[in-house]
């Protein structure tokens, strides 16, 4: 037994002392009760008699220290030996210590109205020299010997692991016998735990509630019993048995117990196991049936009854309409979207699926919907998607999936919406990190869509870090229904970098296309600490140059079919007119609205040969220089395109304040380059200024100009300068 952490047992001590004085040869002996002991307090004080040449005390053991102990008599060595001494520690002291064997009683077999074989082990011989002993009768002697009707013994010694099986004839039919082994040494008669029983009569099963509906969901279960002879039912007796039949545990029903066997209890006549229905489903599968067979064990079985059958009945309607849902649109274009839905469970039967779509929501009259495709049945329970092509742009689409069978149309509960109007993101103004102004985004659509509501995704970029240069965002905003446009403010936040940084906004994927392009859009975090400077880069590409003339060359774009002519990405116009080359200088006037300064030094121009000649060189040595003003707030970016004809050409670039740099590109055959500078002046009026010399290094030794990007922060596309 368990008090506490502690495990106690009651043992007995015996010491035989050859003299009766306790100074010769003595044996000690210690023996386990198998009894559970409450608790240490249920024996009281150890106590000692003595009988003849032997001596008695009880002792508490914990595992196998011993822990307690009590004076007894003199003259013995209990005491001194035992208190606080383990096994091995006795052992040590040349004491000879017998435990008692280890034996099992196990089922009876080949149980017939007169006979049965009594079944056994051996588990532990422990100290040796063993004798094993069956009883049995008509009644329990329990550990007593002497109550027992019958005995057969194996004689010592038995060695552990044996097995026994002992017939047993002339029984009495339609009655209950109990039998139990044990096994003797030097250590006494060991018991097994427990005493079986047997039956010479024979056991049944009827299903005394045979039937039980699903949807009940266990509140009337079948109910199986099982049965013995009335004149039969002193102890208990464990009846075997399995199930069978259509229904399946755990998915169509649970039992209780639910164990692979059966007691009738002591006393009693019958024993009863119930099989409570799962409402698993809502569509009509049919009825499960469940089966109950009584397996071999310690008894006789009743070919009349050795098995029974319950079922479970199906009550759900015979024909169910399908469950349909319409899920979110995907790959929405200006002229097409894929439409999403499912078929989560079929009904009765396999349905024909069908999705609706129109700009007008039709609900659930098949007749308003402008568009319709089925996939004819037999479908299954799983994701349908359908390309509607030919939509209209800028206008706004329901769609709504359905499935039908037998059990009826059934719609889905929700109709979707998207629209065919391209979302756009534009930067309304910058933010400033000195004086907290927060920058602005401007989310559109087209008004046509704009009787819906909208939410936009979108995905964050740029050299700002979220969270330490700005506020958090939340990567979606909602354009209320009437509403054309949203702003989603850009809170700058203080550090102690002193550079500008930027956020990019893209739109991304959702119930709409987006731009093309105006997809996404930069804004600069102004710091008005920020150092000035000035850097360039470079990109390259293959150029294709036609001569159209006399020291006439276009720049065309590697790949393209005609000149490269830029113009303003927001608005698609022409960004400079009246464009003239008279006497070796460039002039032209800029388009309304552009407000930089653009002026041009000792720009050479070779012989017209047509009205488009462009400007360019082809002799080493010659220059062009440009200055523009460069803003003090927040950074410029001004980009060249130039196109080079086996030649090489040098780009200095200065602003006051800041590092001039220089920068080389030369080409063998053609090349198209397009330099980037970055810049930032000190103060108001600064001027950048940016001179490109033809080098030479080449046969044909061709520079020609095709235009100059100016851009002053986050105008999209920038502000284009054409040279013709």
């Amino acid at each position: 037994m368990e008090t506490g952490t502690t495990h106690f047992m009651l043992v007995r001590l015996e010491v035989v002392q050859t003299g009766g004085s306790g100074d010769g040869d003595e044996h000690l002996y210690l023996w386990i009760d198998p009894e559970d002991v409450s608790s240490p307090e249920a024996l009281g004080a150890p106590d000692a008699t003595w009988s003849g040449n032997m001596i008695w005390t009880y002792w508490y053991v914990s595992s196998v220290l011993i822990t307690g102990g009590g004076a007894v008599s003199s003259g013995n060595r209990i005491d001194e030996i035992m208190v606080g001494k383990t096994l091995a520690d006795i052992v040590s002291l040349g004491y000879a210590i017998d435990l008692p064997a280890t034996v099992r009683t196990d089922p009876a077999t080949s149980v017939t109205t007169a006979s049965a074989t009594l079944n056994g082990e051996l588990e532990d011989e422990a100290s040796g020299n063993v004798s094993v002993r069956v009883y049995w009768g008509d009644t329990n002697g329990g550990s007593i010997p002497g109550n027992w009707a019958n005995t057969n013994i194996w004689a010592a010694p038995q060695t552990t692991g044996t097995t026994y099986a002992h017939p047993v004839s002339g029984l009495d039919s339609d009655t209950m016998y109990f039998y139990r082994f044990s096994a003797s040494n030097e250590a006494g008669e060991a018991w097994t735990d427990a005493t079986e029983t047997l039956l010479t009569g024979e056991v049944g099963v009827e299903a005394t509630v045979d039937t039980s509906n699903e949807n009940d969901d266990g509140t009337d279960p079948l109910v199986f019993t099982f049965s013995r002879p009335a004149g039969a039912t002193d102890g208990a007796l464990r009846v075997n048995y399995s199930l069978g039949g259509t229904a399946v545990e755990g998915e169509d029903f649970n039992r209780t117990p639910d164990t692979d066997y059966i007691i009738i209890p002591d006393g009693s006549e019958t024993a009863m196991l119930e099989v409570a229905p799962i409402d698993k489903d809502i569509i009509h599968t049919g009825n499960r049936s469940v089966i109950v067979t009584i397996e071999a064990g310690a008894y006789l079985i009743d070919s009349a009854k050795d098995e029974a059958t319950g079922t479970i009945i199906d009550d759900d309607p015979q024909d169910v309409a399908p469950v349909v849902a319409t899920w979110d649109v995907t790959n929405v274009t200006a002229t097409s979207a894929l439409l999403r839905g499912d078929i989560e469970d079929i009904g009765s039967e396999a349905p024909d699926v069908y999705v609706f779509w129109g700009t007008v929501n039709g609900g659930d009259s098949k007749t308003v919907w402008a568009a319709t495709n089925k996939w004819a049945a037999p479908r299954a329970a799983e994701p349908h998607s359908h390309a509607a092509t030919g939509l209209q742009s800028d206008s706004i689409y329901y769609y709504r999936f359905a499935g039908s069978n037998s059990g009826g149309f059934a719609w889905a509960p929700q109709t979707a919406v998207f629209s065919t109007g391209p979302v756009s993101v534009e930067v309304a103004k910058n933010a400033d990190e000195l004086t907290g102004s927060a920058g602005e985004f401007v989310i559109s659509r087209p008004a046509a869509t704009a009787g819906m509501d909208l939410t936009v995704y979108y995905t964050l970029g740029g050299t700002a870090v979220e969270d330490v240069n700005y506020e958090p965002l939340a990567r979606s905003v909602l354009i209320p229904a009437g509403q054309q446009s949203v702003t989603i403010e850009v809170q700058p936040k203080a550090d102690t970098v002193a550079e500008n940084k930027t956020v990019t906004l893209s739109i991304a994927p959702g119930h709409y296309p987006a731009h093309s392009t105006l997809g996404d859009a930069t804004l600069t975090i102004i710091d008005s600490g920020a150092s000035i400077g000035i850097t360039v880069s470079n990109s390259k590409q293959t150029a294709n140059l036609t001569n159209v003339g006399p020291n006439d060359w276009r720049f065309w774009n590697s790949g393209g079919s005609s000149p490269l002519a830029p113009t303003d990405e927001k608005t698609g116009g022409t960004l400079i007119s009246d464009l003239t080359i008279s006497e070796g200088a460039v002039a032209g006037g800029q388009v309304s609205g552009v407000n930089h300064d653009l002026s041009w030094t000792d720009g050479t121009v070779n012989p017209a040969g047509s009205s488009s000649t462009s400007l360019s060189w082809t002799t080493v040595g010659r220059s062009i220089t440009f200055t523009t003003r460069v803003n003090h707030h927040y950074p410029s970016t001004v980009r060249i395109y130039a196109a080079l004809w086996q030649n090489a050409v040098r780009l200095s670039a200065s602003l006051p304040g800041a590092a001039a740099i220089e920068n080389t590109q030369s080409s063998g055959g053609t090349l198209s380059i397009l330099w980037t500078i970055e810049c930032q002046a000190a103060s108001p009026g600064d001027q950048l200024t940016v001179t490109i010399e033809n080098i030479g290094g080449g046969s044909a030794e061709r520079t020609q100009f095709q235009a100059v990007a100016i851009d002053f922060g986050p105008v999209p596309g920038g502000t284009i300068f054409l040279l013709r």
